[in-house]
Parts: C-alpha cells; structure tokens; sequence
C-alpha cells in the first residue's frame, strides 16, 4: 500500500508537502509522518511529526476534551526536573526543525517549540507524535500510558480501485470488556457523605456516576459521644438517594463505609441498620488504619508514576473527624490516623466567627502538638493531599468561578499558600466564606479548621509542598470491591 495514499485517507485530504513515515501500527499503517518546515505553497508549518492514527487522534481529543493539556501543564509545574525535561524538548524540537530550512529561499520561518508553542504544552497530539517519532518527550509519554496500545484488529484503510480509502469496516476497538457487574462505592463520613458508581475494566475504572453532599452526620458527637437525630435524618434522606440511584443504574456489587463520626457514637447501631435500609448494603465500620489504606489506594489509583525515582509518598485525608496519614509506594508501609478532623477541630477551637487571634494561635499550636506527638513518619519524597478540604482550598486557590474538578486535580499548593489562606479565611465570617464563588456553602462552616489542619499537616510531612487529588477514599473503596 502506499504510504502517501494511506495517509491521505487517513487525513481525508492531500498532504500538502513531502511526508515521510516514522511510525506505524502493528498492522504496517502509519501513525505519524515527518513534515518538512515549508509547506508545497511556502506556508511555514511548525510541527514536524503530525499524528495521522485514527485511533490515536481519538482517544487524545477525549483526553483534550477532558481537560488533558491543563492537567499536563499542571503536572510540569509540579516537579522543576519534569518541567527541565520539558522546555529541553522545546528547545530540541525546535532546533531539529530549524536545520531542516532551506536558507536559500525568502520566506517566513516557523517558530516555537512543539506544535509551534513559545510555553506550556497546547497540543497532546503533537506531543505524542513526536514521542512516538523515537523523541524524548514527557508529556508525549505521558499520553501514550492513556491512549496505547493502538490495537486495531482491522486496518483503519483499505485499498480500493488503485486507490486507498478509509476502511468502511474500521471500528474504535473497545478497550477490554467490563469485568463483572457494575460496582459502587459509598463512603460515610463525619461532614460529607459521597457515592461512586463505576464499571470495572482490566486497566481501570470507568466512572458512570458521583454524587456528593455534606450532611455534618458528626454534628456534636465530639462533645456529646452519640449521632445527633437531626445529623442521623439528614443522612438517611441522602442515603435513600444514593440507594436509588444504585438501582437505577442496575448497581451489582456495593460496598458501604462508615468513619470517624460513627465509630465514636454509642448509637451507631440503630443508624448502621437504617443506612443499610436506604442502600442495599449494611455499611462497614472501619477503623482509621483501614481508612487510610483505602485513602492511599484511591490516591495511587489516581497519579501516574505517583513514586518515579522510588521514594516513598505519604497521602494525607483530612476528614471531618479525623486524619489519616499513609507512606508507601504501591502499597502503604506506614499508617496513622488522628482524632483531629475539620469538624472536631471547629466544634473544639473555633467557637466564634471570624475567630480571635488568640482562637488562631492555640488551634495552631494545639494540631501542631497533636502531630508531633502521634506521628513517625518514615522518609518521603513527595505529598498527596486528597478529600474535601484540600479541594476546596485549591479551588479558591485557583480562583475559580465555579468548582471544578478537572481543574481541581493536580492543583499544587505550598506550606506559604495554605499558611496566606488560613490567615485570609480567619478574617472572614462564615456567611463570607460561602460567598467565595467556588465554595460549597455547606462546608464554609468548617473550611478554616480544615485548612488549619492542613497547614499543620504538610509542616509535619517535613516536605514544603503538595499536590491535590481528586481520587481519594471513595475511589480506593471502589478498588477494593474489585479485589473482594
């Protein structure tokens, strides 16, 4: 076949200069093609391998779609090395390119790095193609771990008249069928009460729902030891949804756990047996240890090479009631979990809004202490914050209109950021928190013990930074339905 036909059915249109083919399929097709700096008409054309895979220019464009070159972009500003690695890209790209231009002839040259960009990342698909082009290329690397293999069973072209066209027959292949009935996942815990429906597949999950609402179900069981009635309805209602929905979405296998708050309640029980009512599903009591397990498996599940030069990572949950703390790499090798929880901590320290200097100074010092005292953390080399207070807080961070979780993901925050927002949110009322345009009204009451915590948390890492995930423990009881 051809190779200058194949890609033209491929691009659907003529190429528009000289092409040669670096990379192919398994089935001999071409994936990329090296372009030269000029186009047939003298039109300068920055990107010098052009992704041609029907399959692959799919997949990123969901990835794309999805937030992808942000997330990237996000990822590199995380680690100085990545970031070095990436702007050594650029400038090889660049450079590659430029000695290719014929010097003789007057005319506008292309400029910029990948896909003709001065900074950051623009465009998935040509950093892929270059990295399948036999480059270096970290977010080019990166794609490939989300879109490969590129597993055709049937070649996306086709020969036809002594021509070649697109392959009528061609069909995206499906990335491995769903592996058992579809699962969900339901964490119950002292502020927020959360749902997970996913489908199981040999490489991931896939998401098909998620629901969250904050029900403050530990509403005073700090101080009085039992489920305040009020706390225990506006759960259940929540819950009833949750077990509706599950039906609807013809859930197969369920896995409910309860935490901080119903493990310190002496009147867990009757709520345990009306929770089971409203799900299908009597839900797990689990001890912090086990909570931070979990939190740690939902963590990994959701960061890419979370360990690259195989130092240990600790994942830090701040919960309502309590916060866990997990080191490990694929599997956790140190847990702790401490009593102090946004929810616990306002009840105890801020009794007035906005708190006095006073309230700000000892609540520092008190989860200071707390931390010095219950923790040994063995050495790490990088820290994942996850769960609502360190979304939120990187939300407002980000200044965004609304919350968004794409957006959210990845977020990195310093020791200084979280120390300038406590200060900024201990000025401010409640009813002035909840007007911060990301901020779910409903958590503005316990946000400032949150990020409190949080502060206190990453100084006691001994690290100076962390990054926010979105997976956390509702995904890792999600994976642990799969492992049952």
């Amino acid at each position: 076949m051809d190779d200058r036909a194949a890609v033209a059915a491929q691009l659907e249109r003529q190429p528009r200069s000289p092409i040669n083919v670096v990379a192919r399929c398994p089935l001999g097709i071409p994936v990329v093609i090296d372009v030269p700096p000029h186009l047939d008409d003298g039109t300068p054309f920055p990107t010098t391998y052009w992704l041609t895979c029907p399959l692959a220019s799919r997949r990123i464009a969901r990835i794309e779609s999805a937030g992808g070159v942000k997330a990237a972009e996000r990822r590199l500003e995380a680690d100085p090395d990545l970031t070095g690695r990436h702007e050594t890209t650029m400038t090889r790209y660049a450079m590659q390119r430029d000695a290719r231009v014929d010097e003789s002839r007057d005319r506008p040259r292309p400029s910029g790095g990948v896909a003709g960009a001065v900074a950051g990342v623009k465009c998935l698909h040509a950093h892929y193609a270059d990295y399948a082009a036999g480059n270096d290329n970290v977010v080019g690397e990166w794609t490939a771990a989300e879109i490969e293999p590129l597993d055709c069973s049937i070649a996306c072209v086709a020969a036809a008249e002594r021509t070649v066209v697109r392959n009528p027959q061609w069909h995206e292949p499906k990335r491995g069928a769903r592996q058992g009935p579809r699962l969900a996942a339901v964490d119950i815990g002292t502020n927020t009460v959360r749902l997970l429906v996913a489908d199981s597949f040999a490489d991931r999950l896939e998401e098909v729902a998620r629901h969250v609402a904050i029900t403050r179900l530990g509403q005073e069981v700090d101080g009085t030891g039992v489920l305040h009635a009020d706390a225990v309805e506006r759960t259940l209602r929540v819950l009833r949804v949750f077990g509706t929905i599950m039906d609807e979405l013809a859930v197969g296998r369920r896995r409910a756990v309860a935490t901080s708050a119903v493990r310190d309640a002496n009147n867990a029980g009757e709520f345990l047996d009306a929770a089971a009512a409203a799900l299908g599903v009597r839900p797990e009591v689990i001890d912090g240890a086990a909570e931070a397990r979990l939190s740690f498996l939902g963590a990994i599940r959701g960061i890419r090479d979370p360990a690259p030069d195989g130092d240990s990572i600790l994942v830090i949950d701040i919960g309502g009631g309590s916060t866990e703390f997990v080191v490990g790499i694929k599997e956790p090798v140190y847990t702790a979990s401490v009593d102090i929880g946004s929810v616990r901590f306002t009840e105890r320290h801020l009794g007035v809004s906005p708190p006095t200097a006073e309230m700000i100074t000892s609540g520092r010092l008190h989860v200071a202490d707390l931390f010095e005292s219950e923790l040994e953390l063995p050495p790490i080399g990088r820290v994942i914050g996850v769960a609502g207070t360190y979304t939120t807080l990187a939300a407002a961070y980000l200044g965004l209109a609304e919350y968004d979780r794409a957006a959210v993901d990845g977020t990195v925050l310093t020791g200084e950021d979280l120390q300038a927002m406590v200060e900024q949110l201990a000025t401010l009322t409640v009813d002035q928190i909840a007007e911060i345009p990301s901020m779910d009204p409903d958590r503005a009451p316990v946000i400032l013990g949150g990020a409190m915590i949080a502060e206190q948390a990453l100084a006691a890492s001994g690290r100076t930074r962390l990054t926010v995930s979105e997976s956390d423990v509702l995904d890792g009881i999600a994976l642990s339905i799969c492992y049952l």
